[in-house]
């Protein structure tokens, strides 16, 4: 990622989308033995598994922290959104290694604790009185793409905008409007994750 910014520096003008994928806090659970030394006395006896996932966790935000330099090395940091959000709740339990509380549920399952994640914005670009804010209404995977698209300008066809299942969280992120979504499809499917039927009707 740090490379790829440091190649658009070249064209600071054109439009640049990044999206990374990290797999620092997935299971295996995989970090450098500095990083799990750095943990080791802040956890209990027979708890290795969470010992790794937070030596993994600061080792995900040390790696964020050089795609942050690498942005402000481009001169790029002033006109950038970044938007770092979970894909799922955790596995909760010693053996998971994660907690949703005080969500129910987790990982496979359509409780809150599955289904309901931590996400930020984080842009220089923020009105002053929003960096901080909550936004406490819904918002849906599929809204990232034309939340994006809004926030660069982009001129959306209405008849093709319809196309998209999602819809823009500009005015509610950037200046605290109601949220514009009242609704969220959880599960369109017979089957689960390990294909299992769901018992849905």
């Amino acid at each position: 990622a740090a490379a790829l910014i440091g190649e658009h520096a070249d064209t600071p003008n054109a439009p640049f989308f990044l999206y990374m994928a990290h797999q620092a806090a997935h299971y295996p659970y995989e970090a450098s033995q500095n990083s799990i030394d750095r943990f080791s006395a802040k956890f209990l006896d027979g708890f290795d598994t969470r010992m790794k996932f937070a030596a993994c966790v600061w080792e995900l935000d040390q790696s964020v922290g050089q795609v942050v330099d690498a942005l402000k090395g481009a001169g790029a940091y002033d006109n950038t959104v970044i938007f770092v959000a979970s894909d799922n709740g955790a596995i909760p339990g010693k053996s998971g290694a994660g907690s949703n509380w005080p969500l129910r549920g987790g990982k496979f399952t359509l409780f809150e604790g599955g289904v309901r994640v931590p996400a930020f914005l984080h842009s220089p670009l923020l009105p002053a009185e929003r960096i901080g804010a909550r936004h406490s209404g819904l918002f849906h995977l599929t809204d990232i793409v034309p939340t994006f698209l809004d926030l660069a300008g982009a001129k959306m066809d209405p008849s093709k905008a319809r196309q998209l299942d999602g819809i823009s969280q500009v005015q509610a992120l950037w200046y605290g409007a109601p949220a514009p979504r009242h609704a969220v499809l959880l599960q369109a499917d017979s089957y689960g994750y390990r294909k299992d039927p769901l018992g849905f009707s």
